[in-house]
C-alpha cells in the first residue's frame, strides 16, 4: 500500500532537526520511501499536509494505560492516601475486560495526540498486549510485581511476571517487548528486586 503526504511541514531527525516547508512523503509498504517537493508519484491513499507537521511518533515512557478509566478519582490528596484509600480497593474490583477496555481507551487517545509507543505495567497485561496489537502501536509491557514483604506472594508475582515475558515479547509482529516490572521500592522486597534483575539477564530483557 502506498500513502502520498503533500504539503507538509516535514520535522526530520537528521543532525539538524531540520524544517522542511512544503514537502511530500511517499510511504510504501509503511517505509519512507522518497521525500520531495512536488513528488510526481501516484498513491493508493493521499493526504494533503498544508497546515498540518509531519514527524516521527511521540513515546510515552510511563502509562498504566488501562487507568484511564479511573481518570478524576480522587483528585487533591497525597500519594499514599491516593492509593490506600482510592486507587488500590478499586482496582481490585477491576476485571480483565475492565483492563481491556481502558487499554484500548488509551491506545485511541495516544494515537489521536501523535503517540505511537509507549512503556506499561500493569495487570491482566495480556489484555493491554491484545489492545496493543489491534491498534498497532508500538509498547513495552510487563506485569507489575509487588510483594509487600511476603514471600509466597513474591513467588507467584515472579511466576506470572516470568510467563508473560516468556508467551508475549516478540508479538504483535515484532511490535510487542517485554520487561520485568517490579512496581517499586515501597512496595518489593529486596529479595525480589535481586530475582528480577536474574531473571530479566535469563531472558535477555530489560
Amino acid at each position: 500500500m502506498e500513502i502520498l503526504v503533500r504539503n507538509a511541514m516535514v520535522l526530520t531527525q537528521n543532525g539538524k532537526r531540520a524544517l522542511l516547508k512544503d514537502h511530500d512523503v511517499l510511504i510504501e509498504e509503511n517505509k519512507i520511501a522518497k521525500v520531495g517537493k512536488r513528488l510526481g508519484e501516484k498513491a493508493e491513499y493521499v493526504i494533503d499536509g498544508r497546515g498540518k507537521v509531519l514527524m516521527p511518533g511521540l513515546v510515552n515512557t510511563h502509562t498504566h494505560l488501562a487507568m484511564t478509566l479511573l481518570r478524576g478519582y480522587g483528585d487533591d490528596m497525597s500519594l499514599q492516601k491516593w492509593l490506600e484509600s482510592k486507587i488500590w480497593p478499586m482496582e481490585a474490583k477491576l476485571k480483565a475486560s475492565d483492563v481491556r477496555a481502558g487499554s484500548m481507551l488509551g491506545c485511541l487517545e495516544m494515537i489521536k495526540g501523535g503517540t505511537t509507543s509507549f512503556v506499561d505495567m500493569y495487570f491482566f497485561m495480556e489484555e493491554v498486549a491484545r489492545a496493543v496489537d489491534e491498534s498497532g502501536m508500538r509498547a513495552n509491557l510487563a506485569y507489575g510485581m509487588l510483594d509487600l514483604g511476603k514471600q509466597e506472594k513474591r513467588k507467584e508475582e515472579l511466576r506470572k511476571s516470568e510467563e508473560f515475558v516468556r508467551k508475549f515479547n516478540g508479538k504483535a509482529d515484532g511490535r510487542i517487548s517485554t520487561s520485568f516490572g517490579p512496581h517499586a521500592i515501597y512496595t518489593c522486597s529486596t529479595e525480589l528486586l535481586q530475582k528480577t534483575k536474574e531473571l530479566a539477564d535469563e531472558h535477555g530483557v530489560r
